[in-house]
């Protein structure tokens, strides 16, 4: 009989502390953040490049887009809980020579991440990608495969504070 209440007293004590440490969660609410990548082309961007823009999408899952031509901008809405990275990688391939009829080309191109985090914190910061707003058509290849690759990242603390990353992972 001794032996069964010593074992129904430590059954008591194991379950007792066991609800102890489970009642004693986290009251704090989760930061999240969204946060708005806008991308902007020249007008004749399109004329000598395609593009492909890999970016992270809500909680850090990565996405890629065609962008086709036509258009003078991207722009994407992500979000997540935080801590977590937001970022943009792009992969231009430019057109065959033979394609590229115009004398020179308007290239200017540059990439805007802005945030904003649930407890306030918020920062934006643009990143041109390709400066040149007049490239010779003997110079489009080299200028569009220099910029080729290239990222634009941030990894956001749990608080919000962001820390520019531009060799985020985007092979998940």
């Amino acid at each position: 009989m001794k032996k069964k209440l010593f074992y129904l007293a430590a059954l008591l004590c194991c379950v007792a502390t066991g609800l102890a440490f489970t009642s004693c969660g986290d009251d704090e609410p989760d930061v999240t953040a969204t946060a708005r990548y806008s991308i902007i082309f020249d007008d004749d961007f399109f004329n000598a490049v395609d593009l492909v823009i890999i970016y992270y999408k809500d909680n850090g899952e990565v996405k890629a887009d065609a962008i086709t031509s036509g258009t003078t901008s991207w722009v994407k809405d992500v979000s997540g809980t935080l801590p977590n990275e937001f970022g943009v990688k792009w992969q231009f391939q430019p057109k065959d020579a033979s394609s590229l009829t115009e004398e020179s080309y308007n290239l200017f191109t540059a990439a805007t991440i802005s945030l904003t985090a649930s407890n306030g914190s918020t920062f934006s910061q643009t990143k041109p990608i390709i400066s040149n707003a007049s490239v010779k058509k003997n110079d489009v290849i080299k200028t569009i495969q220099k910029a080729s690759g290239n990222t634009f990242g941030y990894r956001v603390s749990k608080n919000g504070d962001a820390q520019r990353n531009d060799n985020l992972n985007y092979d998940k």
